[in-house]
């Protein structure tokens, strides 16, 4: 609904800004109307299709499915993994209430969660999902994140059924510590470039509403204003930063399949 939204009122905007400029050097009312009515269900259509396109790339998809392979490499061999999930489950406002080698329990919003760290085997098998188990309901626990390579679905089905059980593989870990800023080094490959702290505020989706007032407001200025050109120049320029903050994949961090809660 949001992303409808969002379309909407941008090709509103690029209808208006399309018919006050065109109105300006033609002073044809009827041809900057039409004109300006194709220019925004061009961008309406354009816009849309930006803001989902992304997400389904496929080069994308293979970027992370080899992040996730380098991390469940290092994960398997790492020492301290636990210092690693303790710091990104704060990132998400968990406190850590008490951590051992391979689990820690955490709390958030006056709930505690179990979460069991199992890289030693490529699945977690029946045996040791159990004693996962266990132990969260022992720790007094409402849910149990089992962060681990891989676990089968009929496993974590009967896991459920005696306490809340999530699996967190490397894909998904892979997209939690990519948005918390938390991955680590890993060995002979090349770190994520750390997006710069000025643009991800400036570019980010949430700025959208900020520069699509300040278009409104300098456009309907224009129309009163001894200087034209300039106010609906700056009202241009700031549709097409919010048009960039909603649809740019940079700068605005991507929806995970899993949540921490």
């Amino acid at each position: 609904m949001a992303k409808i939204l969002n379309t909407v009122l941008s090709a509103v905007a690029v209808f208006m800004l399309t018919f006050l400029w065109i109105v300006y050097c033609t002073k044809d009312g009827i041809t900057s109307f039409c004109l300006a009515a194709i220019a925004a269900i061009a961008a309406g259509y354009l816009i849309y299709r930006a803001q989902n396109a992304s997400d389904k790339r496929k080069s994308r998809k293979n970027a992370q499915s080899k992040k996730a392979a380098a991390l469940g490499e290092y994960l398997r061999y790492g020492d301290n993994n636990i210092a690693l999930i303790s710091d990104m489950m704060r990132y998400y406002r968990f406190d850590v209430i008490s951590a051992g080698t391979d689990d820690l329990v955490a709390e958030k919003n006056g709930k505690k969660c179990y979460v069991a760290l199992r890289y030693a085997a490529d699945a977690v098998n029946k045996e040791e999902l159990a004693r996962c188990v266990v132990a969260a309901r022992r720790a007094h626990c409402c849910k149990l994140y089992l962060f681990a390579h891989r676990a089968e679905q009929s496993l974590l089905k009967q896991a459920s059924a005696y306490i809340e059980t999530d699996l967190v593989d490397d894909a998904n870990l892979t997209e939690l510590l990519l948005q918390s800023d938390k991955m680590p080094q890993l060995p002979s490959r090349k770190t994520p470039s750390e997006t710069r702290f000025a643009p991800k505020v400036a570019f980010n989706r949430k700025r959208f509403g900020w520069y699509f007032a300040s278009s409104l407001f300098t456009a309907a200025l224009s129309v009163v204003s001894y200087i034209k050109w300039y106010t609906l120049s700056w009202a241009t320029i700031c549709l097409i930063l919010a048009i960039y903050s909603l649809v740019n994949r940079r700068y605005n961090v991507q929806p995970t399949s899993v949540t921490l809660n």
